[in-house]
């Protein structure tokens, strides 16, 4: 990622602001691709469920029901307004029409992994916890 991911008590702020999902595509996971010219190898993937919220009206969607998958492609050119890695182990991706991806921990499995090609890498790992490393860290003491 091109630039500092803001770590705060409870969160991650993540730099993808402004950036747009520009692919998405299915096999053991589905995977969104949100690059941009400095940075073109941002991507989250996602193991089990995801939720994409509009206007209150919730969809659940999970890879291990692929063929329903479908309806989630909506993401695709969506431009990312907010991002957060929740140190609970959740994710939330707020897009600027006002949709909402959001991924919560699993007990089971890692639900979740965002990469970036300055070596950030996040993983959302079964105990409902994160695992950082790389990237560039800024974090915000009071």
């Amino acid at each position: 990622m091109d630039r500092f991911i803001v770590e705060k008590d409870d969160k991650y702020i993540l730099p993808l602001e402004g950036k747009t999902v520009l692919r998405c595509c299915v096999d053991n996971r589905f995977s969104i691709i949100i690059p941009d010219k400095e940075d073109p190898e941002v991507g989250v993937q996602i193991a089990g469920m995801f939720l994409l919220i509009e206007k209150g009206r919730e969809q659940k969607f999970s890879i291990e029901d692929y063929k329903g998958i479908g309806p989630a492609f909506q993401i695709f050119r969506k431009i990312v307004k907010t991002a957060y890695a929740y140190k609970n182990g959740g994710l939330e991706i707020n897009f600027d029409d006002g949709l909402q991806l959001r991924i919560n921990p699993s007990p089971n499995y890692e639900s979740w992994e965002i990469y970036g090609t300055d070596g950030l890498h996040i993983i959302s790992v079964p105990d409902g916890k994160l695992a950082v490393w790389g990237g560039k860290i800024y974090k915000i003491v009071k």
